[in-house]
């Protein structure tokens, strides 16, 4: 496994791109940068003397040869040789999914369980028939591209874990319309579902490109509701509209509109709150205890230290 390389040691191994750039050295010689993984943890790659016929791409899995260094302090793998893994097991890029997680059986039952809490005829409608025509994606999608849950089926877990902290918080605020927030969790982030093209390694469809996943699932409430016959201007409708459009919190962070319900500063507040903790938890997973991790782009560039006598 990746994490069991040294300084010095040779490096033979299966790995999973998860990132690749053309970039130019000094003397303008083109070489390759890349970030690797497998179950154990992700390593940064430099590829010198690339092939001219060379098309690697992301999401490809890879028999990599090489030597392991240290460049700041950091493991970095210095490529020497590849080979595309095509057939087998070994060619499967969840195997290479680092952090375990609930099956996707599990997760589709949690999901449906959560679905039947909510009250609200219409929601609870809107819910049921969206999982209906998408559950495939709905179940196996990342949350994002990358900084958090961007892996096979994060969206769910994503999801699903700000559902349990709204309802939480929701019993601390009992005066929190509960049917609206957590329906608002439940939606808010199932444009990704349009915004890529894959689950495994997922890139921008044209709609992520030109409409992004918030104006998306919008859309996608509107036609529901205009099939049942329903006045686009009821509050209910309106109310949960807000609250996608919203959970970005700021214009500049990406929401067409800033929060003005309460249920909408808090959707935004614990969306933030998972990404954050799912950020640094990966981070640390990285990281030995009693180290600093790298500094993490998707939080202002801060490093974590890891407690010696933190959990795992």
């Amino acid at each position: 496994m990746l994490r069991d390389y040294q300084e010095g040691d040779y490096v033979e191994t299966p790995v999973y791109v998860e990132m690749v750039e053309k970039r130019e050295d000094r003397k303008g010689n083109f070489y390759l940068s890349l970030l690797v993984r497998d179950k154990s943890t992700s390593v940064n790659a430099k590829w010198w003397n690339v092939p001219e016929n060379e098309q690697l791409q992301e999401g490809e899995v890879i028999l990599v040869q090489g030597r392991m260094t240290l460049f700041n302090e950091k493991k970095q793998l210095k490529i020497q040789k590849i080979q595309k893994i095509t057939e087998g097991e070994a060619a499967d890029p969840s195997q290479y999914q680092r952090i375990v997680h609930k099956s996707k059986e599990a997760l589709m039952q949690e999901w449906n369980e959560a679905c039947n809490e909510i009250t609200n005829e219409r929601y609870r409608y809107l819910l049921k028939e969206i999982w209906r025509q998408e559950r495939e994606k709905i179940s196996t999608y990342p949350a994002a591209k990358s900084f958090h849950h961007a892996y096979s089926q994060g969206l769910m877990t994503h999801t699903l874990s700000m559902f349990h902290v709204a309802k939480a918080i929701c019993q601390c605020y009992p005066y929190l319309h509960k049917d609206l927030l957590l329906t608002g969790v439940l939606f808010h982030d199932l444009g990704k579902i349009d915004e890529f093209t894959q689950s495994n390694q997922p890139q921008y469809s044209l709609i992520g490109n030109l409409v992004g996943h918030i104006v998306s699932i919008v859309e996608r409430i509107d036609e529901l509701s205009l099939e049942q016959g329903w006045d686009l201007n009821e509050e209910d409708l309106i109310s949960l509209k807000h609250l996608i459009l919203a959970h970005h919190g700021k214009k500049e962070y990406g929401s067409p509109i800033e929060p003005k319900l309460l249920e909408a500063e808090v959707l935004h507040f614990i969306d933030h709150l998972d990404a954050t903790i799912e950020m640094i938890h990966t981070a640390l997973l990285d990281t030995p205890k009693g180290e600093f991790t790298e500094r993490l782009a998707g939080l202002d560039y801060r490093q974590f230290y890891h407690l010696q006598d933190g959990e795992e």
